[in-house]
């Protein structure tokens, strides 16, 4: 039997989240709100993908994975696996109050949206007071932040703060997630000037992948991700131009293969329920299978056969 390798696997805790953004959720966008709460499943699942399936990094995600109150214990259970590195990416509300019990866990990068930056009563003082709290608690931190024409202005200044302070930041362009035209053509924003203000800093540019280059003086990377090859006609990258070909584990225990909107995921539910290696295998063949002849995608595959 050939092995097949997932390296990078993200774990959507729960599709809930505490706020609502309008440019990811909005009332014409059909969203199915679960959460991971089957933990014996998780735990014989996550074994599994470590052990038989060479997973590497894994990345708690959401809805806002800090709402699910197993999250603690989720965790815990993937670094006992030995995986290499275990991210979470978190809107940063729930941070200082699970401070405490996150870095027991032993995570090993945060990622924080900062996502107050896009409502007109955000206050500059207090993102930065919140980003120099954030670095001083906790080891390699990022900030992320969806750059839109409302918040084009108050973005700026915290790319100026982060290159004078030695900060981490991950721009990307507004994707057009359910939000109708004459909204997303009123809020998207290229990151063209962005570029420019990084450029001029002195920042020395880095290609990573097709959809993302890093910004570097030595002390701050600043990374840029644009979401479209084509704005106008919405033609999103693929996520195989990722060094590492992501698999999302969703909360009621599916695998997904890709980003996009309505691509497959298969079910997973039955070999967990059932702890039964042979059905996870014959899903992961499927995944795999499905990347490789996907016709929307043309980048390369980092989802490989292994020798017997």
């Amino acid at each position: 039997m050939l092995d097949t390798i997932i390296k990078y696997l993200r774990v959507s805790a729960t599709t809930k989240c505490n706020v609502n953004c309008w440019y990811c959720f909005n009332e014409s966008q059909p969203f199915d709100y679960s959460t991971l709460e089957d933990i014996d499943g998780f735990e014989w699942l996550i074994n599994q993908l470590v052990s038989e399936y060479g997973t590497e990094i894994v990345r708690f995600t959401g809805g806002e994975p800090l709402i699910n109150p197993h999250i603690e214990e989720l965790i815990k259970l993937t670094k006992k696996t030995g995986v290499k590195k275990v991210g979470l990416t978190t809107n940063g509300l729930l941070l200082r109050e699970k401070a405490d019990a996150l870095l027991a866990c032993g995570i090993d990068n945060y990622a924080i949206h900062l996502n107050r930056i896009d409502f007109e009563q955000m206050s500059y003082r207090r993102e930065t007071a919140f980003m120099k709290w954030a670095i001083k608690k906790f080891p390699s931190v990022k900030f992320n932040i969806v750059i839109m024409t409302q918040n084009k202005a108050n973005v700026e200044s915290i790319v100026n703060y982060a290159i004078e302070h030695g900060i981490n930041l991950l721009l990307l362009d507004l994707l057009q997630a359910g939000n109708t035209d004459v909204i997303y053509a009123k809020s998207f924003c290229s990151l063209d000037d962005i570029r420019k203000q990084l450029l001029e800093k002195g920042l020395i540019e880095i290609t990573e992948n097709i959809n993302s280059k890093v910004y570097s003086n030595g002390r701050s990377n600043i990374k840029l991700v644009e979401h479209y090859s084509d704005v106008t006609a919405r033609i999103t990258y693929c996520t195989k131009a990722l060094t590492f070909h992501p698999i999302l584990l969703t909360p009621d225990m599916k695998l997904s293969v890709c980003t996009h909107f309505g691509k497959m995921a298969i079910s997973i539910e039955d070999a967990v329920r059932k702890r039964n290696t042979s059905l996870l295998y014959e899903t992961v063949k499927k995944l795999k299978y499905y990347i490789e002849h996907c016709v929307d995608c043309t980048q390369f595959i980092t989802l490989k056969e292994m020798r017997q």
